[in-house]
């Protein structure tokens, strides 16, 4: 599968500006903020360009919020998550989506050399069985629209049903977040690109 970057010389939609974040849209991006914990330091959220330019439909912004939170706070392994996530944002050549993950991933563990090794994806030689198996499933997903019996026998030896399940929406979510990124032309924020955050 081939594999390129997207990029547009200016956004075909732009984020809401922050003069104009009142009201149901201010209350709509505040929830994204994570809930505080007390007698700790609440950092406060950096100004993200994707939820601020989907929040210009508020009726699919909540759900698309939920499922992003579920996902995130979902019972696969941080790790093994945001490869996964790599995996799609190499595939649809998700700019946006690559450079959110690729510090994500390296927060959950994962080294410099892995998340590089993602953009071969699953043949790639240094990835134990599962993580293969893992990006496999992307990758015949996205090509394919459907996990082949090989992949899914490998990552049943460690996922429940209910992971197979999560497995599968998260990979469509990422791919659906990609599809608005790569057509709307959402830029990479400022704060990630120069790793002020």
């Amino acid at each position: 599968m081939t594999v390129t970057e997207q990029r547009m010389d200016q956004p075909r939609i732009l984020p809401v500006p922050l003069f104009e974040r009142v009201g149901r849209v201010r209350e709509l991006l505040d929830g994204l903020a994570p809930k505080p914990v007390p007698g700790r330091h609440q950092p406060q959220l950096p100004d993200r360009n994707l939820p601020c330019t989907v929040v210009r439909n508020p009726a699919m912004f909540e759900p698309w919020a939920r499922m992003g939170a579920s996902l995130r706070d979902g019972s696969l392994a941080p790790r093994d998550r945001e490869l996964i996530t790599l995996r799609v944002a190499a595939l649809c050549g998700s700019v946006y989506e690559w450079q959110h993950h690729r510090r994500s991933a390296a927060l959950a563990g994962a080294s410099a050399q892995e998340i590089e090794r993602v953009r071969i994806g699953p043949d790639a030689d240094g990835w134990d069985p599962l993580t293969r198996a893992r990006l496999r499933a992307v990758d015949e997903l996205v090509d394919g629209h459907h996990i082949t019996e090989p992949t899914w026998q490998v990552l049943r030896t460690q996922y429940t049903e209910e992971q197979m399940i999560e497995l599968m929406i998260l990979i469509g979510f990422y791919v659906m977040t990609a599809f608005l990124l790569n057509s709307t032309g959402v830029e990479v924020d400022a704060w990630l690109e120069t790793g002020d955050a």
